[in-house]
């Protein structure tokens, strides 16, 4: 029993390096690494984006055709070597071919673990934990790896590799290994809200910091150390207890606001503050939704495509037309289908294994 402990701890800790943090380096340092590489920073920035997009391709491989835990240890491993590479050369084919590794090898780690600590409130609450600390962690680096952006990369992907090898060593027990496990069909009113969820998060943080950078001239080092405190507080959002599902809408509204504040900060400040608003009540919106929707293996491989792919549209609609109308008013005009989706919900019941009880006192 306290190896598949130590093992599901392994499997947590390795999808939340292997994913937020390295992801987090990757969208944060791209300049520096441009540097390194000898390629603009956005030529990075695709690579980064080409790596999540095969990350998806082989979560949904996994999630339909599950090898064993040993088998996501090795991905972990091989994610982890991928990582070392990538922060240690210069060559821009050699760390290219990595990064792609990295993501094809990252998914099937992030969605077992997922899937692994989906019916268990306290394993669910650390897998939430983890993910956010992620983000930090992300952010920490680098500030402190501004000017060798290999070695942040290099360091997680070492963590990864150990991590990796626990779960060899011990992998954890999780019910869902006897078989498919199915509960209740998702509503559909819900994978649209985790699509809001990661629509407003990846469409505010990111070109929030583009804003910090052409605005103010806040470089990429102190563009992370105003992203750190926002990263902290989006921790303590998922680690308190809750929310109660009714509670879900008005975070919605509450990110749609702070994305506002960021378009219309008036200093980097004021502009942090925005970004931990939406960072703050985007985290707790999901975690209160990780709590009603069902628990089963399709929804806890569609939910987290579903914020990944917001995400990513997001990122999309608010930087291509802020080209044209300035990220400031796309940032503002984001807020809106944002607010919608608050609408959507209704008044959420709790559908899955987790009861009402778990919903008002949170999870252990």
């Amino acid at each position: 029993m306290a190896g598949g402990r130590t093992g599901a701890a392994g499997l947590i800790l390795a999808g939340a390096v292997a994913g937020p943090l390295v992801g987090g380096q990757v969208a944060l340092l791209r300049a520096p690494l441009g540097g390194v590489l000898g390629v603009p920073g956005d030529v990075v920035g695709y690579i980064g984006a080409a790596a999540v997009l095969l990350g998806c391709a082989t979560a949904v491989f996994e999630s339909r055709w599950r090898v064993g835990l040993r088998g996501i240890g090795v991905c972990a491993v091989l994610a982890g070597v991928s990582m070392v590479i990538a922060g240690t050369v210069d060559q821009k084919w050699v760390f290219t071919a990595a990064v792609l590794c990295a993501g094809a090898s990252t998914g099937p780690v992030l969605v077992r673990g997922r899937i692994s600590a989906w019916r268990e409130p306290p394993a669910l609450t650390g897998w939430q934990v983890a993910s956010a600390a992620g983000v930090a962690s992300a952010a920490a680096s680098a500030a402190a790896c501004a000017s060798t952006p290999g070695a942040g990369l290099a360091g997680a992907g070492a963590a990864v590799l150990l991590l990796g090898l626990v779960v060899i060593a011990k992998p954890p027990a999780t019910q869902w290994e006897s078989g498919p496990m199915r509960g209740p069909r998702m509503p559909w009113r819900y994978p649209p809200v985790y699509v809001a969820v990661g629509f407003v998060a990846g469409g505010a943080v990111l070109p929030a910091l583009h804003l910090l950078l052409f605005r103010w001239n806040v470089l990429d080092r102190d563009q992370a150390l105003l992203l750190l405190p926002a990263a902290v507080l989006a921790v303590v959002a998922v680690a308190i207890p809750g929310p109660r599902a009714e509670s879900i809408a008005p975070l919605l509204v509450l990110a749609s606001g702070g994305s506002i504040l960021v378009a219309t900060a008036p200093g980097p400040v004021t502009s942090a503050i925005g970004i931990a608003v939406v960072l703050a009540a985007a985290a707790r919106a999901l975690r209160g939704l990780d709590l009603v929707v069902p628990h089963d293996i399709r929804a806890a491989t569609a939910t987290l495509l579903a914020v990944v792919a917001g995400g990513g549209i997001g990122l999309v609609l608010v930087s291509v037309p802020g080209q044209l109308i300035g990220a400031g008013n796309a940032l503002t005009i984001l807020a809106i289908p944002t607010a919608l989706a608050a609408l959507l919900p209704g008044r959420l019941t709790a559908v899955s294994a987790i009861d009402a009880a778990a919903l008002e006192g949170g999870t252990p």
